[in-house]
């Protein structure tokens, strides 16, 4: 990604360009520049020094800095300030950093690391890239040759196939997450960035078409399946006609569907049949070979595409150097010289003699207790699940292929009995059932899956209520279970979110009650009671998922009062104090989301002002926007006084970004 240019923001409508606009697009009100970021030229994370912005976005801001230590250039994605206190937009960016770090690859960006600051702010540390999207390069030369968009597609397909082999779906696969770079040679270097987030600030015509609320629907119309349109669950191949689209501009310069608002292009994905490629662009020479598997990508129904990311490649026509090189025979040199050499076939004699040992470890040591298998029980797995991906992606033998697969389904049942080898496996069966055009069989590969998935959650469930239950009947002094408690406390907030993404809400609801059972009863007499207000937290927000609302609330109140007790009693931690508002914001928030107007203010009013005395900054603006929201909502309630109410929404709304504006300058 090229540095980008200087950004402006709206005075009315605080939307952010970049560009060289003069007035807003959107529009026409006076435009600012925003002043340069205040991490430029500073040491970040005691080891990074930014250089410079590389991108911003919705959600984040990208810098390149360098490792001093190791003496290398990095990409530093930083969740932007206001974004800490979402719980979803963490979330969001945490499993971007769980997706992307998964996955290595030549054509996928690679993440070396992810944190949080000691202000909790969310942080990614990435392979640095530097070089246009392919959107950029589209913007200036509107379409690519034919030769060009085959070398890029087919390395894409690497990408997205090691990606879906990973349990991975992009879901927002498009030219600008595609960053290019040229090789030696001459050619595209494709990296796919950004797994599993794409949140953009509206910018020129085509980027103004994204959705950046949170639901059941995501992504960008213009390269959205038509599955993905309608809120339907998704697949690899809902990537896969992303990929159709972006193929199909990139070729003809214009997009397969594009209305005049972004409703009227997912209407279009649903229900209108694309243009051939020749009617789109009538003067460009594009070969059947290459338009068949694109049209076949933009089918509607996932069924009727390819199976997999492999399957597209291998359908694609090979280029120049592909064709050279399934010409050429090998003949190995090393033949002749040991037939007609009698010291080589001594010196293989005694390397024999040597290794003879270490072939018998090879075979024969089988393993540790919660790592088993031999060497060559590994190897031989390996060698099934390789060659069996390899038979299904080039002579497309099925046969052999599911061959290969039982028996490797087999070591790892009984030589490993290993969930994560039996999962790749079960994956693998999926892709082939799909090849063969086998749904029964692909469906049985993937509840396998779901079935791994729910023995491994079971386990750790099971595992976190018998360490409560061994905690709770524990012959240890007080002190000790206190101990035991504080150090532990991360984990059953780890585990109640690996319930929570499996939407298994009543065994959360089971974990966080006991956890708070047991905790509660050690931590009675405790002057630091705050660990319980962090379950109640959590299990408020359970209780949220399941809609009960009285309890929510009763929870919130409770973990007010731990924090606002504790506090008190420590006077001199702001932190405890920050805390306690914070808390007090979380109940104000929630009884402005149930129409609880009269507590709503009330709270919300306290949280602003305890936030102002404290001068704490991030807590004030968060208290700021949040009471202003409820002057918006209230001003339907109260429609007399709708105009006052919007003039003091707006003075919140001002004021906190004043107080943003003057931390970044002292910054």
């Amino acid at each position: 990604m090229t540095q980008a240019p200087p950004t402006k923001i709206c005075k009315r409508c605080r939307a952010e360009v970049t560009g060289d606009y003069t007035a807003c697009p959107y529009d026409g009100w006076t435009l600012e520049e925003v002043p340069p970021d205040p991490l430029l030229g500073k040491i970040f994370g005691g080891k990074y020094e930014i250089e410079s912005v590389l991108g911003k976005g919705g959600m984040s801001v990208v810098y390149k800095a360098r490792d001093v230590f190791m003496e290398r250039v990095v990409a530093i994605k930083l969740l932007h300030t206001h974004l800490v206190a979402d719980n979803s937009a963490v979330m969001r960016f945490r499993q971007e950093a769980q997706a992307a770090g998964n996955l290595s690859h030549p054509n996928i960006i690679t993440v070396y690391d992810f944190g949080l600051t000691q202000e909790d702010q969310a942080f990614l540390i990435m392979e640095c890239f530097e070089g246009p999207t392919l959107a950029e390069i589209l913007d200036k030369e509107v379409r690519i040759s034919p030769e060009r968009g085959l070398r890029i597609m087919k390395q894409i397909c690497d990408g997205l196939d090691h990606a879906h082999k990973k349990g991975v779906v992009h879901r927002d696969l498009k030219p600008s997450n595609l960053c290019m770079h040229k090789t030696e040679e001459g050619y595209d270097l494709v990296k796919i960035v950004d797994f599993g987030i794409a949140k953009l600030l509206p910018q020129d015509g085509k980027q103004r078409q994204q959705l950046t609320q949170t639901g059941q629907i995501f992504g960008s119309p213009l390269f959205m399946s038509p599955e993905q349109c309608q809120g339907k669950p998704l697949d690899a191949r809902s990537d896969l006609y992303s990929l159709g689209c972006l193929m199909y501009e990139a070729l003809t310069g214009v997009p397969p569907f594009m209305g005049d608002t972004a409703f009227d292009t997912m209407t279009m994905h649903i229900n209108e049949p694309p243009k051939q490629l020749k009617r789109a662009a009538p003067d460009v020479e594009l070969s059947p070979e290459i338009e068949k598997p694109i049209m076949r990508l933009l089918e509607k129904l996932p069924e009727k595409r390819y199976p997999s990311a492999a399957a597209v490649k291998a359908d694609l026509p090979p280029l120049p150097e592909e064709l050279q090189a399934g010409t050429q025979s090998f003949t190995p040199s090393w033949y002749n010289s040991i037939k007609h050499n009698q010291a080589a076939r001594n010196t293989i004699i005694i390397t024999v003699a040597v290794v003879l040992p270490f072939v018998l470890f090879f075979f024969l040591w089988p393993g540790t207790a919660d790592d088993r298998g031999t060497m060559f029980q590994r190897t031989e797995f390996a060698i099934s699940t390789g060659l069996a991906e390899w038979l299904m992606a080039n002579p497309k033998d099925f046969q052999h292929a599911n061959l290969l697969l039982n028996r490797a389904e087999w070591l790892a049942a009984h030589d490993f009995n290993d969930l994560t080898k039996s999962k790749i496996v079960y994956e693998d069966q999926a892709q082939l059932g799909w090849l063969m055009g086998n749904s029964d069989y692909a469906m049985a590969a993937n509840n396998k899956i779901l079935d791994l998935l729910d023995k491994r959650t079971t386990a750790t469930y099971n595992r976190e209520m018998d360490l409560l239950t061994q905690l709770e009947n524990s012959k240890q002094s007080q002190a000790e279970k206190e101990l035991i408690v504080l150090s532990r406390k991360g984990r059953v907030k780890m585990v109640a979110q690996e319930l929570d993404a499996r939407l298994w809400r009543k065994q959360e609801e089971t974990l966080l009650n006991k956890a708070l059972e047991v905790d509660s009863n050690i931590l009675k007499d405790s002057r630091d009671r705050r660990r319980i207000g962090e379950l109640d937290s959590l299990l408020a927000e359970c209780y949220r998922h399941m809609q009960k609302t009285p309890a929510v609330l009763n929870l919130l109140r409770e973990a007010y009062d731990i924090y606002q007790q504790y506090s008190q009693s420590h006077p001199d931690d702001k932190s405890a104090s920050i805390n306690s508002v914070e808390a007090l914001l979380k109940v104000g928030q929630f009884e402005r989301d149930q129409n609880m107007m009269p507590e709503a203010k009330r709270d919300l009013a306290l949280a602003m002002e305890r936030a102002r005395k404290l001068g704490a900054s991030d807590t004030l603006v968060e208290a700021l926007n949040s009471y202003a929201d409820f002057l918006n909502q209230m001003r339907f309630t109260e429609p007399g006084n709708a105009p006052q109410l919007v003039r003091e929404s707006k003075q919140y709304f001002a004021e906190a970004d004043k107080i943003n504006e003057s931390s970044k300058k002292s910054n």
